[in-house]
């Protein structure tokens, strides 16, 4: 799952036809030897977020960072899946980032969220990720 904190242009993002065989949009392009491994979704929002805030629900679809400052959330979509198929990867996950840690309280560098609703810190060195990988 990507997550674009800045926004991006959705008309050259998502495809004007639907099914197996949609044209690639210009940003999709480069994953045309690709097709058949990814799905494109579209027409989605966050009910509770977007904009700065849109961190803290998009994997969630929980309220996020409250006005008073205060964060209730829950797990987020990607754990829910390491959970099913996790056990059969050497990692349970991996959360990459831009960001190394959480950035809890602030701009989220992660978007991964435990079961406890506390957010997984996100790794954000290339050696340090294989690394990890390779042992």
């Amino acid at each position: 799952m990507f997550y674009f904190g800045t926004g991006m242009n959705g008309y050259d993002l998502f495809p004007k036809d639907t099914g197996p065989d949609f044209t690639f949009t210009p940003i999709l392009k480069p994953l045309e030897p690709c097709r058949g491994d990814f799905t494109v979704l579209s027409v989605n929002f966050l009910q509770y977020g977007g904009g700065h805030g849109g961190d803290y629900t998009f994997l969630t679809g929980q309220v996020g960072r409250k006005q008073d400052g205060s964060i209730v959330n829950g797990i987020s979509a990607d754990q829910v899946v390491a959970a099913r198929v996790g056990q059969a990867t050497r990692f349970l996950s991996l959360q990459l980032s831009v960001a190394r840690g959480t950035g809890y309280g602030g701009n989220l560098s992660t978007l991964s969220w435990n079961q406890n609703a506390v957010p997984l810190a996100a790794e954000n060195d290339p050696h340090l990720i294989f690394s990890r990988m390779r042992n």
